[in-house]
């Protein structure tokens, strides 16, 4: 049942949308460690101009109005149930454990950790680091786009603003969760327990009244206790 506007999307559209949205985060995430490693930038400066790469694209492509979703398969994400959950926590976790899966049973799981414990020894090693990192940023593209298309289920509408919210609650919670920023250390599991500790502090904030102000000083404190606590001071002289 098609409907007017960006607004409007054909009914049954959906199941082409979500595997389309997946293979362009993928390309998003191939750009994106291409620039980082054949132009030697950081991982952290390329993925941010990515971003804001992204945004201007996507207010482009929308003329900075909301795209209203409202295609049944899509949708069915937040209102179809299963045991009292609604679709989305299911397919979330699926990923999760596709992610622990390739974390800890594939040999590109061994490498992305073999990189981020030394990347030095990691060539020496024989091991090809340019094309681990690439990969690295590829698969990341592909699980931020399934982020960001159960973001976009759970509200209906798509903006180019959906996500500017989730960044330093993403990184908050990574860090929380006991990832360390020069890698090498951290997993699948450890992110989730660091959500789950970020949503919880971050609901407790809300329900209590607290200022939005106060809200992220909070969760700014908790990355610096979060690094403190999980760094050897003695051992790591610089983070990249």
């Amino acid at each position: 049942m098609p409907s007017s506007g960006l607004g409007g999307t054909v009914l049954g559209l959906g199941w082409l949308a979500l595997p389309l949205a997946l293979l362009v985060g993928a390309c998003i995430g191939l750009v994106n460690g291409l620039v980082h490693v054949k132009l030697k930038i950081p991982s952290f400066m390329a993925s941010l101009a990515m971003g804001f790469v992204g945004t201007g694209l996507a207010l482009l492509l929308t003329g900075g109005d909301r795209v209203r979703v409202e295609d049944e398969v899509f949708r069915g994400l937040l209102t179809e149930r299963l045991l009292g959950f609604p679709l989305m926590v299911y397919v979330a976790g699926l990923f999760l454990l596709l992610a622990w899966f390739i974390q800890s049973r594939t040999a590109l799981g061994r490498n992305f950790y073999a990189v981020g414990g030394g990347e030095e020894l990691a060539h020496a090693s024989g091991l090809n680091v340019s094309r681990v990192r690439v990969l690295g940023f590829t698969l990341a593209g592909m699980f931020y786009a399934v982020g960001a298309l159960l973001a976009v289920g759970r509200i209906g509408i798509a903006e180019t603003a959906t996500g500017n919210n989730f960044m330093f609650m993403s990184i908050t919670s990574v860090v929380v969760g006991g990832t360390a920023l020069w890698g090498g250390i951290g997993g699948v599991w450890n992110t989730l327990v660091g959500v789950l500790i970020v949503n919880v502090i971050g609901n407790g904030m809300v329900v209590i009244g607290l200022p939005g102000y106060v809200q992220d000083g909070v969760l700014g404190a908790m990355v610096i206790a979060a690094v403190v606590l999980s760094t050897d001071r003695k051992s790591v002289a610089f983070v990249k």
